[in-house]
């Protein structure tokens, strides 16, 4: 398994460029959004969301970084708060990272586009927001 702080990084970098569409802070928490919009975002970070979410919703600080990321999804500072934070998670929720760390394994980033391998060997290809490293 991966360290918790590559983890964090890699959990944080496919979920900076999703986060717009992956919360609607018009109410306030990390609703998910449409189902429209879900198909702009790559699984991998709407699974990851899902397993990290109700650790942000209950949490103004938590979800303070979330807009920070949300709204400035390639400010380093904002996503370095998002990686401290998800970290933090990752540490206090072993299962948690174990299942994101077998997602992450199975998916490569390279530029703008998220290659996701399933364990059926299927393949998922999108590209979303500006994923510039792993």
């Amino acid at each position: 398994m991966l360290e918790i702080a590559d983890l964090a990084r890699g959990a944080a970098e496919l979920l900076a460029p999703a986060l717009p569409l992956l919360v609607d802070f018009s109410t306030g928490v990390g609703s998910r959004v449409s189902e429209a919009m879900e198909k702009k975002v790559s699984d991998a970070a709407m699974q990851i969301w899902d397993s990290v979410r109700s650790f942000f919703e209950g949490d103004e600080r938590r979800m303070e970084v979330v807009r920070d990321v949300a709204a400035k999804p390639k400010d380093e500072l904002a996503t370095g708060a998002l990686q401290y934070e998800l970290a933090k998670i990752f540490a206090a929720h072993p299962e948690i990272a174990s299942g994101v760390g077998a997602l992450l394994s199975s998916t490569t980033v390279s530029g703008d586009h998220i290659t996701q391998t399933a364990h059926d060997h299927a393949v998922q290809i999108g590209k979303i927001g500006s994923i510039t490293h792993k």
